[in-house]
């Protein structure tokens, strides 16, 4: 039996709720619910999209992002990593920028960006594809025209 788009969103709008419910980062949780909305509106069955083995990039609300000037976080803390080598490497072949970042709430928590780095390694991000490398006056430059 086919699985449809609203049942794949209502569970991601579940797992959102149960995560406002634990007191969870809002980051995460609108992550979720953005996730919920982005499904429900593809043109076609999710599952189908992917058994088909199309480019989930081209549609609209997922390849969106590099249009309205946005980049990708890459979380590097372990229990997150939520990017991971193939998501990094599509969004280098897709010229959409993509920031290390550790979560970090203290200073020993800056000895997680090792493995945000180790991530971009497998996904062939150089430092060109990565805003943290960039000088100042470049992100400024970028920043600006947002």
């Amino acid at each position: 039996m086919p699985v449809h788009n609203a049942e794949i969103a209502a569970a991601f709008d579940h797992l959102a709720d149960l995560l406002e419910i634990e007191g969870a980062n809002p980051f995460r949780v609108r992550a979720y619910r953005r996730a919920a909305r982005t499904i429900e509106d593809l043109p076609r069955s999710a599952a189908e999209l992917i058994a088909s083995g199309e480019d989930l990039a081209d549609l609209p609300g997922i390849g969106a992002e590099k249009s309205w000037g946005c980049c990708i976080e890459l979380n590097a803390h372990p229990a997150r990593l939520d990017i991971d080598d193939h998501f990094c490497r599509l969004a280098k072949d897709m010229g959409m920028p993509i920031s290390v970042g550790t979560d970090a709430h203290s200073i020993d928590g800056l000895q997680c960006m090792k493995y945000g780095i180790g991530q971009a390694r497998r996904g062939w991000l150089e430092p060109k594809d990565v805003l943290n490398t960039r000088p100042l006056h470049e992100l400024a430059k970028l920043f600006a025209r947002r």
